[in-house]
């Protein structure tokens, strides 16, 4: 037996298509279950099913006259095509108020917007219960996260009088290519929501996570932008930001917000803080390289944001010309080349002073990288650089791995002794190297060899398939 508030594609009881034609609900078009409980739950079934990106209106019965008591269940059930998601929006609404001592809707409207087939049951969760006014509503237009959104209508009982004081419902839908809603970027394997951008697309857009749903509680993103050393900047234009904002007279003190910093990391220079509601917010780097970063709590969340961008070519940007070596030697490695060699400038002359470079690699899901140095003559005078025991001051190098999306440091090493090898725990790895304001030395600096391997190095033996055996640790060899 089927479960209680089983709807499929019960049947096409009415096609919505451009022409805005407007429903009234046909009780010929329910069909009875019977549940655990031996109760007969019958409800009316509207399905509005996409033509291919269509659009139209829905309303409650009656609207814009009064709706009226004890309708027990009516289902409004948007079914979009492939790679299509359904908008709704409200322009009118006017329900039953909210019980004033539990705060609990008599008469309501449930959401279930995160399905992934056009059908609900007795134990599925709606995600928004909707009764009251218009502007009682905290947001008008929502979005579903697939290609399928249902909406579940249900009013008191009569008492004393059918019809009750209030219109109901009317607003418009819309069937959206999802493809629309993808960053352009390369998204960091393992994480939710944080992608790095390089100049191999020089324009495109990116999104908060969930768009153009709501962003999800506790988020913590990161958008990274590699542009070529010494060609121009970052161009980041929103074209659409709602990011709560708790009401704060400055975005710093904001729980959820966007921070926008002048280089690779949290580390360079803030360029701003944004939240609230805004359209058209620009931000321009002054170098070839931007990092954003959203955060958001667990309270109240919002659309988040939509936003281009575009690496600008130094001839059509007003960023100064970089003298400083540091702006030569930053590099952003995809897996496109499976291994190469790195080494430090100049190399085997010695290399300039004042300088930091940052070589990030990232592969795809199933590759780790491997880093195997070998050479390593770096400025030290604080002992034995063959038995360097403390790197703090010293020009240096350091290698990074991400843990739960946070940039945890593996190794940090200095002088003349080359360091084991290196693999990632996921398709990403940073190395850093940081030389003193030294101009007078001989030191030849560094190499090493980088792999993108599926067989994560290991050659010989069998692989560990024990239920339970869980391997994303880092390898240090």
């Amino acid at each position: 037996m089927p479960p209680l508030w089983y709807f499929g594609l019960i049947q096409l009881a009415h096609v919505i298509t451009v022409n805005y034609a407007t429903i009234n609900p046909d009780k010929d078009n329910c069909i009875n279950y019977e549940s655990d409980y031996h109760v007969d739950r019958a409800c009316e079934c509207i399905v509005y099913q996409s033509l291919g990106g269509t659009e139209g209106r829905f309303n409650s019965p009656n609207f814009p006259q009064f709706y009226s008591k004890g309708i027990e269940c009516i289902l409004f059930t948007f079914i979009g095509d492939l790679d299509e998601l359904v908008e709704i929006k409200f322009t009118d609404f006017d329900m039953m108020y909210p019980d004033a001592n539990n705060n609990t809707c008599k008469d309501y409207l449930r959401l279930f917007l995160k399905l992934n087939r056009p059908e609900i049951n007795e134990n599925m969760q709606h995600n928004y219960e909707l009764c009251g006014s218009m502007s009682t509503l905290q947001q008008k237009t929502f979005y579903s996260k697939d290609r399928s959104l249902i909406m579940e209508f249900q009013t008191t009982r009569p008492l004393s009088q059918q019809l009750t004081f209030f219109k109901g419902f009317r607003g418009f839908f819309r069937f959206l290519n999802a493809k629309q809603f993808i960053s352009d970027g390369v998204k960091q394997s393992g994480t939710m929501c944080s992608w790095d951008f390089s100049t191999s697309k020089l324009s495109g857009k990116f999104f908060s996570p969930l768009y153009p749903q709501n962003y999800p509680s506790h988020s913590k993103c990161q958008y990274t932008f590699y542009g070529q050393p010494n060609e121009g900047t970052v161009y980041i234009q929103f074209q659409n930001l709602q990011i709560y904002d708790e009401g704060v007279d400055s975005c710093s003190k904001s729980s959820d917000r966007i921070a926008i910093y002048d280089g690779m990391n949290s580390s360079q220079p803030l360029i701003k803080y944004l939240c609230g509601i805004r359209n058209q917010e620009e931000v321009k780097s002054t170098t070839p390289y931007l990092y954003i970063e959203f955060l958001s709590d667990g309270r109240n969340q919002r659309q988040g944001f939509a936003a281009n961008y575009t690496f600008q070519h130094k001839s059509h940007s007003n960023s100064p010309s970089y003298s400083n070596p540091a702006f030569n030697c930053n590099q952003y490695i995809e897996s496109k080349t499976k291994h190469g060699i790195i080494m430090s400038q100049n190399h085997p002359a010695s290399y300039p002073a004042s300088t930091r470079c940052t070589y990030i690699f990232n592969g795809t899901a199933e590759e780790r990288i491997q880093i195997k140095f070998t050479r390593m003559d770096l400025f030290f005078d604080g002992g034995n650089p063959n038995e360097p025991y403390d790197c703090d001051g010293q020009d240096s190098i350091k290698i990074y791995i991400k843990i739960d999306n946070d940039e945890k440091e593996l190794d940090y090493t200095c002088g003349k002794k080359i360091p084991k090898m290196f693999m990632s725990n996921i398709p990403w790895m940073k190395v850093v190297f940081e030389s003193g304001s030294r101009t007078q030395h001989s030191n030849t600096g560094f190499a090493f060899e980088y792999k993108f391997l599926t067989n994560y190095g290991i050659t010989t033996g069998e692989q560990d398939n024990r239920k339970g055996k869980k391997t994303n640790i880092y390898v240090n060899f």
